[in-house]
């Protein structure tokens, strides 16, 4: 891990490696964790701002341990090795599935951001020669014009903030849920399930490809509530459907995600 580029949340000056301890220059300190990822997190935000538990971090490492979603990681890295990039930074990596599979796939620096330390302490655990950071996702801290390459999966993103650390050439590549995501999940939650609202404006960047991935799988066993305990639905689906789900002993649906590269528009 290097953790080049990385820069003090609460001065802004460069932090170095020092021991076990990253440091900058005046005297502000943050320990590597046993697992080898830094807190960034103010200790009154880390409180307030949410992020997987340790029991969704699990879930989340189980299922894609399993292989489930391996075309999407695949179309991932065949859409950064276009790039060839030196520098990528993957933000909301999670428990870091696809960084990992990144920073195997090429010969760039990589560094994951998320907000959850339990699931960054499976990351670095996994993952020692890329550098994990938690962080707030609209205050990255990172340099200006650091990227070539950023990454999110399936997570919000901030325009303003990634167009900051982004270089002026780089590109952003984003990964969506499309219209028929999950769509069998659904079908087992609700009466009348929905397709996804599409939609890949974003302010400051010109989409360059849309390259739209569907495929079908079967999930089986425990790994159904592991994949239910991914997605935005847990949180919001009443009992009854939710125990239909859990009551199954395999599951069939469909995966239709869009893998897009954006070039940011410098003004």
């Amino acid at each position: 891990m290097k953790f080049s580029d990385i820069i003090c949340p609460k001065c802004g000056l460069e932090l170095h490696i020092d021991g076990n301890s990253l440091k900058c220059n005046s005297n502000h300190c943050f320990d590597l964790s046993s697992q080898g990822y830094v807190n960034l997190l103010p200790p009154h935000k880390q409180g307030s701002i949410p992020g997987d538990s340790k029991q969704m971090a699990r879930a989340r490492r189980t299922f894609l341990n399993n292989g489930y979603y391996k075309p999407i990681a695949d179309a991932i890295c065949d859409a950064i090795s276009i790039l060839s990039p030196q520098k990528i930074v993957d933000i909301g990596c999670g428990e870091g599935y696809y960084t990992g599979l990144l920073k195997q796939s090429c010969e760039a620096d990589v560094t994951g951001f998320d907000i959850s330390k339990f699931a960054l302490a499976y990351a670095a655990k996994a993952y020692n020669d890329v550098s994990f950071c938690v962080a707030n996702l609209h205050a990255l801290p990172l340099k200006d014009k650091v990227a070539d390459a950023l990454v999110c999966c399936f997570c919000a993103y901030d325009a303003r903030e990634f167009g900051r650390v982004l270089k002026d050439d780089g590109r952003f590549i984003f990964v969506i849920p499309g219209k028929r995501h999950l769509f069998g999940l659904k079908s087992v939650l609700y009466e009348n399930p929905y397709e996804n609202e599409v939609d890949t404006a974003i302010d400051g960047f010109e989409l360059e490809r849309a390259h739209e991935l569907s495929f079908d799988i079967t999930v089986n066993g425990e790994d159904i509530g592991n994949l239910f305990a991914m997605t935005p639905y847990y949180w919001k689906t009443p009992k009854e459907g939710s125990a239909r789900l859990l009551s199954l002993e395999s599951l069939d649906t469909e995966v239709n995600v869009i893998v897009c590269t954006y070039k940011k528009i410098s003004l």
